[in-house]
């Protein structure tokens, strides 16, 4: 397998450390990539940004952080071996929103919940 692949990213904390933020994008370029099984040839998504923040709320809240993110992704194929023969699945691109909130009045244990809702409803 001969390939590329870049990633940039950035980080930030904000208001003594009660906002953080984070931006990352990725980009994979692939050759010559081995089949997994001889049915099914991937193609992975060659575009990847994710962006989240956490927000730690102040004063009697101060134990609670909150957050969400957004994560976005390319189009994506495979290969399959239909019944009729070879046929190709694509995939659009595809978003998926993210929240959570964590508390940490325990030092023992930090209970939270994650929320994921996807805004592409088609897959394969």
């Amino acid at each position: 397998m001969l390939g590329t692949g870049r990633e940039a990213g950035i980080k930030g904390r904000h208001f003594d450390g009660a906002l953080n933020t984070s931006l990352v994008v990725f980009e994979t370029k692939q050759d010559h990539v081995a089949d997994a099984l001889p049915a099914l040839r991937p193609s992975l998504p060659r575009s990847l940004v994710r962006l989240f923040s956490t927000y730690t709320l102040p004063d009697a809240w101060h134990r609670v952080t909150v957050g969400g993110g957004v994560n976005w992704q390319g189009p994506s194929k495979a290969q399959v071996d239909g019944p009729f023969g070879p046929q190709q699945l694509a995939q659009s691109s595809m978003t998926l929103v993210s929240a959570m909130a964590r508390d940490f009045s325990n030092l023992y244990d930090a209970p939270g919940a994650s929320w994921n809702v996807t805004f592409t409803y088609r897959f394969f």
